[in-house]
Order: C-alpha cells, then sequence, then structure tokens
C-alpha cells in the first residue's frame, strides 16, 4: 500500500505538533527507526502491517 506525498505531509505535522523525534515515532507506530524517514518522505510502498499502523497512529487523537 502507497503512503502518499499528502499523508507523509500530514504524519510530519502531526510529528511536529508532538515534538517527536524520528526514534519515538517508530515507537509509537510499531515500526524499525530506518523505515520512518522512508515514511515521512512519502511515495513509500508499505507493507499492509506497516501501511495500517501508520493511518491509525495518524487517525488517533486527530
Amino acid at each position: 500500500m502507497l503512503i502518499t506525498q499528502e499523508q507523509a505531509k500530514a504524519l510530519r505535522r502531526k510529528k511536529a505538533d508532538l515534538q517527536l523525534k524520528n526514534y519515538e515515532l517508530a515507537l509509537e507506530i510499531g515500526v524499525a527507526s530506518r523505515t520512518v524517514p522512508k515514511i515521512l518522505k512519502g511515495d513509500y510502498k508499505a507493507p499492509k502491517r506497516i501501511y495500517a499502523s501508520v493511518m491509525e497512529w495518524l487517525a488517533k487523537d486527530y
């Protein structure tokens, strides 16, 4: 599943709002720290598990 540029922008905005570092975001969404920059860049073809956890985190509390 593709994490689009628009989704990545929303992720970056929420990450900034919460003042999270990349490793903290990785812990929140349950991915490896090295995966976070790929996700935040956008146009990332994520496995279903990663896509689902990223979208759940994005929707939570927003």
